[in-house]
């Protein structure tokens, strides 16, 4: 009996063994698909970016909210100057930029959540000439618009369910999320298996030749319109997003991509190389090779996401390396020459409240300054909060500036609204007449015009 019951546990302890193996076996196999590995990197990268623009709760106001604001422009260019009164083209764009700084941009936005109604504002202004007068009015599950110059009233444009999309436990912000997670998870999807190849190979990293596997996928132009094709149908057969975009776009479900349109030539391709050890496929170097005609640039990472080294060269020529160090609230990159003299940097930081981004770089006769930063005040949790989006930027060549300037954004967000908006007088959007049509089609090319213009 005791032998017995020996056998048994024998037989017992094998079958888990071997239960066991078949897991971790399996578990490898898949691990170790090309496919799995670009995963999880996409998975790593997306979590990483997350930490840099998830929004607080603090500024999460829910559903019923107005959010005022207005836009400054402060602009110039000594290049543009120079050459005003010598070159028609120039004098076009200089006169975009004293329009821009004449230009006073206010908008609002406004939802009403338990009345189903939503309203946009938009007005630009240069003195008492408006530049753009838009309006747009969701009520009643129907959206209608008003744009100066092509009605004196608004236009009942059909439709619009995107208060549908948004049950009693799911906020906008809830359907923005979807989105973006859903567009993960169809790009992992459809980087199909034989996109990529995968070999065995020995390859200098962190200065000694280390046996790694090496997974590579190359970029081409047919290769990024089917995978693009691939997304949108899974984004118009997926019931949830589908509906969310429709109600953004109602042209979204007979949306088509553009079978001539050209994202890459002919002669032009991106590969991108992941190196990984050969046990638990944990990556530590990356490359992306860049290939135009006779052109090859090559950016090289060794690391991981808490820091490492980027090295960039053209036609097999190294230029630059950066150290780059990564924490939770800060991303530093010191960009170095080759003999590792340094000629500029880039730093993100995030902390609770701000946001800052710092790009400088001199070389030559060349220097580049920007600077962007995101700061809140007046904070009510969940109530109401202001902010100031500002980001100044100086581009000189041969110490001639060819732009400089600061572009500054501020708002105010309260979770209150009031939309009183008329509608007795709105005609459809059928009635309108074919030069109304063309107007609001032309608006854009009719703006570019008049801000190219002194008056």
């Amino acid at each position: 009996m005791k032998k017995k019951k020996i056998f048994l546990f024998i037989i017992f302890l094998f079958v888990v063994i071997a239960i066991t193996s078949i897991s971790v076996g399996v578990y490898f196999n898949k691990l170790a698909r090309p496919s799995a590995i670009f995963g999880g990197v996409i998975d790593s990268l997306s979590e990483r970016m997350n930490r840099y623009t998830k929004v607080d709760s603090a500024f999460v106001v829910g559903d019923n909210f107005t959010v005022n604001g207005n836009l400054k422009y402060e602009v110039d260019s000594e290049y543009y100057f120079n050459r005003y009164f010598t070159d028609p083209d120039i004098q076009k764009k200089y006169n975009v930029l004293i329009n821009l700084n004449k230009l006073d941009t206010q908008y609002t936005v406004s939802q009403d959540k338990k009345k189903n109604t939503a309203f946009i504002e938009l007005k630009e202004m240069i003195g008492e000439e408006a530049i753009v007068f838009y309006k747009l009015f969701v009520t009643n599950s129907t959206q209608y618009y008003y744009l100066d110059g092509v009605s004196d009233t608004y236009v009942n444009n059909g439709t619009c369910n995107y208060f549908e999309t948004l049950g009693e436990e799911i906020t906008t912000k809830d359907n923005i999320d979807y989105l973006n997670h859903f567009f993960v998870l169809s790009l992992k999807k459809n980087l199909k298996e034989e996109y990529f190849e995968s070999k065995l190979m020995d390859e200098n990293i962190h200065g000694s030749v280390q046996n790694v596997n090496r997974i590579s996928i190359r970029f081409t132009d047919s290769m990024i319109h089917t995978l693009m094709k691939d997304i949108l149908k899974d984004f118009k057969e997926d019931e949830k997003a589908s509906k969310i975009l429709n109600n953004i776009d109602p042209n979204f479900s007979s949306y088509k991509l553009d079978d001539d349109k050209t994202y890459l030539e002919k002669d032009e391709s991106y590969t991108l190389n992941i190196y990984t050890t050969k046990v638990l496929y944990k990556p530590i170097k990356f490359d992306i090779l860049h290939l135009k005609g006779e052109e090859k640039t090559s950016i090289i990472y060794e690391g991981d996401l808490s820091g490492g080294t980027i090295y960039v060269s053209r036609n097999d020529k190294a230029e630059y390396q950066m150290p780059v160090k990564i924490s939770s609230h800060q991303i530093y990159v010191d960009i170095q020459d080759v003999k590792g003299n340094h000629l500029g940097e880039v730093r993100l930081e995030k902390n609770q409240h701000n946001i800052t981004f710092n790009y400088s770089f001199e070389q030559s006769n060349k220097k580049y300054d920007v600077v962007y930063s995101s700061k809140y005040s007046s904070i009510k949790k969940k109530k109401s909060y202001q902010n100031e989006k500002k980001l100044s930027f100086k581009i000189l060549e041969n110490k001639e500036s060819k732009m400089n300037g600061t572009i500054t954004m501020t708002f105010q967000v309260k979770n209150q609204s009031k939309i009183e908006e008329d509608i007795s007088s709105a005609i459809l959007a059928s009635s309108l007449t074919e030069e109304q049509k063309q107007l609001f089609d032309t608006k854009r090319t009719l703006v570019r015009e008049r801000m190219e213009r002194t008056s």
